[in-house]
């Protein structure tokens, strides 16, 4: 049975309900074993113990300690990692999800990206085992993973490879301290904002393991896991599958 831990600093009381709860509920209807534990209760050493360790909406960099631990931990093929941002910077998760993945070669970038019309028809599915036959259906057969809004990443070395990109959507720069909008732009393409082939979400290669990053929760909130919980299963079942090998 695989074991799975979530581990966030939840600063306020609505991430908590909002990310990753119902993803937690049904996780083990697949035979998995879950837990949910804040970074504080955590340690170092208990990394190692989890096939996959899910990082969601960072508030807080993981101190060196930590880092070291999960980047030695996946080199050694003892855990996976999914970790996932959120656009525009809300609740101030950039930076410490750019601490852990920069040094791997993945920037989750101050932006929200929007499909020119809807996500079935501009979301493009790379070729990768996670993806099963996507890449080569019908577009728009298979948008069922939870996008809403995004937001893109950029893959700074060779090792990083796009899972998802949107292939004519815009990057609308988020508006400083707008929290009653979540840190959203105008929603509205301007000839300054960068049009199609942004990377949603990546896959680095780290030794024997592997970490998925994904720059917006969408897929793993509960407004959109029930409706979209088939490609939720599978990002775990490759995660599972990667650290049996």
């Amino acid at each position: 049975m695989q074991q799975v831990s979530s581990a966030a600093k939840f600063d306020e009381a609505r991430l908590n309900a909002s990310y990753g709860k119902l993803v937690n509920q049904l996780l083990p209807t697949l035979g998995y074993q879950t837990s949910v534990r804040p970074l504080s209760e955590i340690s170092p050493s208990d990394y190692a113990n989890y096939d996959c360790v899910v990082l969601i909406c960072l508030q807080r960099s993981l101190d060196e300690s930590h880092r070291s631990a999960l980047y030695s931990a996946v080199r050694s093929g003892q855990t996976n990692i999914l970790i996932a941002g959120d656009h525009t910077d809300i609740h101030g998760v950039q930076q410490p999800f750019n601490d852990f993945m920069e040094p791997l070669g993945v920037h989750l970038n101050y932006d929200s990206i929007f499909p020119f019309g809807g996500w079935e028809s501009q979301l493009r599915y790379c070729a990768h085992p996670l993806n099963g036959m996507r890449p080569y259906e019908r577009r728009g057969a298979h948008a069922d993973n939870g996008y809403s809004v995004g937001a893109s990443l950029s893959l700074l070395n060779a090792s990083c490879y796009p899972l998802l990109i949107s292939d004519d959507g815009f990057a609308d720069r988020g508006t400083v301290d707008a929290a009653q909008i979540a840190g959203l732009g105008d929603m509205a393409y301007t000839p300054n904002e960068s049009r199609g082939g942004h990377v949603l979400a990546a896959e680095r290669q780290l030794g024997a393991g592997t970490i998925l990053a994904f720059g917006d929760t969408a897929l793993l909130q509960d407004s959109s896991a029930a409706a979209h919980f088939t490609y939720v299963a599978s990002v775990f079942a490759y995660l599972a599958s990667e650290t049996e090998r």
